[in-house]
């Protein structure tokens, strides 16, 4: 619930911020091209539709994977083949006890599960029935991370739009005043731009 109030405060500000600069700016040239609100509202206006419309771990997982690069997971499924190498050797000199040693923070916590699995001595069969479940549990959460990344990139043009109807009303408003017009319409016009950008 408070995520999506805070989703709805950031829908609010970015029309508040969008609203307060265009009745109280002078800018003509490049500073009008470079139309801050316009940004925000395209920018950070579709994290707050995604904080309504979606939970709040599949956003933080979709962030993650955006801003995770691919060299990094590759280090990291390195040192995991790395630690289950070591742990393999050390199994058969010291037994089960040996998956217990290890840190949940150097592996991956499906991995995790494994191993705990494996120091309590379940059958190996079952051990790689949980590791196919582990595994089809993460491709879940990878296609909905991807899907919400993928609807809050839809959607910055629809927010883009939104604007576009903001400088419309006003433009609508400010007939009686020509000099208002131009920075009205391009309003409507760069908060398309941005959304599209």
């Amino acid at each position: 619930m408070i995520q999506k109030i805070l989703g709805i405060l950031i829908l609010f500000a970015c029309f508040t911020c969008i609203y307060l600069f265009e009745s109280h700016s002078n800018h003509s040239g490049i500073f009008r091209v470079l139309h801050w609100p316009a940004m925000l509202l395209t920018g950070i206006g579709p994290v707050g539709l995604l904080l309504v419309c979606f939970d709040g771990s599949s956003i933080i997982q979709g962030f993650k994977l955006v801003f995770r690069s691919p060299s990094q997971c590759r280090r990291q499924m390195d040192n995991e083949r790395r630690i289950l190498k070591e742990l393999i050797g050390k199994f058969y000199t010291v037994g089960a006890k040996v998956f217990e040693e290890v840190s949940p923070k150097e592996i991956s916590p499906a991995a995790v599960s494994v191993l705990e699995k494996l120091a309590l001595r379940i059958p190996i069969g079952d051990a790689k029935a949980l590791l196919q479940f582990q595994k089809e549990k993460s491709d879940d959460a990878f296609s909905r991370a991807m899907g919400v990344m993928s609807l809050g990139v839809k959607l910055t043009p629809s927010v883009g739009m939104l604007g576009t109807i903001l400088g419309m009303v006003q433009l609508l408003e400010s007939l009686k005043d020509p000099s208002e017009i131009g920075s009205h319409m391009s309003l409507a016009l760069l908060t398309t731009f941005f959304g599209l950008f």
